[in-house]
């Protein structure tokens, strides 16, 4: 969850900065929560967390009565800037695909990305003084397109997908964007 129920875990309202900025209501270009949105869809800002560093003392512990004793917590992170964290990515230009029930591609950059053509720019981390940032394009019709595929016959046994891939000497010409839900970023 991108504010992560810390209030539940912990009893501090505050969320970490990759989480955060996945929602589109941080910018990760002033590190500053986006003023323009509150303001357009009157919003009051109280009503936000405080935002901290992905890693540190600051998210305290879990409450005793969760798990029998508190448990600290000392970093958390987005589920993608985690994937991309926790494959070892952490050098600038290193990239991660994540194939699930959607499909993202993020690449490690400096700074945040500004793209015309849709990638969206995100905090990575901040663990110490760095500060990591992605471009991210994704799909998120990944899951939808393999259960229509079932659906229509394509495949009787989702593991059989592979092998069908496979088997074949090429695809023809023909290529399946699957884009149920409408194309997203990178779009070329």
């Amino acid at each position: 969850c991108a504010l992560m129920h810390p209030y539940k875990l912990t009893g501090k309202h505050l969320t970490e900065l990759s989480s955060i900025s996945a929602t589109g209501l941080f910018d990760p270009f002033t590190m500053q929560y986006a003023g323009w949105e509150f303001t357009m869809f009157n919003l009051p800002m109280s009503m936000m967390p405080k935002v901290v560093d992905s890693s540190g003392d600051h998210f305290g512990s879990t409450k005793a009565q969760l798990l029998g004793c508190p448990i600290p917590i000392k970093a958390v992170l987005a589920d993608q800037s985690a994937s991309v964290f926790g494959s070892g990515c952490y050098k600038t230009g290193s990239a991660k695909i994540t194939m699930g029930t959607g499909s993202f591609l993020d690449v490690v950059t400096a700074a945040p990305h500004a793209s015309l053509n849709g990638l969206i720019p995100l905090v990575a981390w901040k663990i110490g003084q760095e500060t990591a940032y992605l471009a991210e394009g994704s799909v998120h019709d990944t899951g939808v397109m393999l259960n229509w595929a079932h659906s229509t016959g394509l495949f009787e046994n989702i593991k059989d997908t592979s092998d069908i891939a496979k088997s074949l000497d090429g695809n023809g010409g023909v290529y399946f964007v699957p884009g149920f839900h409408g194309l997203q970023a990178p779009v070329m």
